[in-house]
């Protein structure tokens, strides 16, 4: 008596393990991203990423750029800077410090 295989649960179970390694893959390969914010106003229409075109909007308020080697060269020549994390921050207590 031969056994019987049902093709697309092994199908199924084969795809799966393929999205599983490829889903691994892109995580251990991820560039982190940073904020960053333009180190001079005359730098928010021209300076833009490089492979990504992600560029300032008329505030320049931070964008978030992926931490590779055009944005470690930016930072290194003084164009841009890494915007520092708010909760970062150690709190600022509102208490006075002063005895009464």
């Amino acid at each position: 008596m031969a056994m019987t295989v049902d093709i697309d649960a092994e199908l199924a179970k084969r795809d799966k393990a393929r999205r599983d390694r490829m889903k691994a893959i892109r995580d251990a390969s991820a560039i982190p991203m940073v904020k960053v914010v333009p180190t001079k106003p005359e730098y928010i229409g021209p300076l833009r990423h490089a492979l990504t075109g992600i560029g300032w909007k008329e505030g320049g308020e931070a964008v978030e750029w992926p931490l590779d080697q055009f944005t470690r060269r930016r930072i290194k020549d003084g164009s841009i800077k890494i915007q520092e994390d708010e909760s970062a921050k150690p709190a600022k207590s509102s208490r006075s410090t002063a005895t009464e």
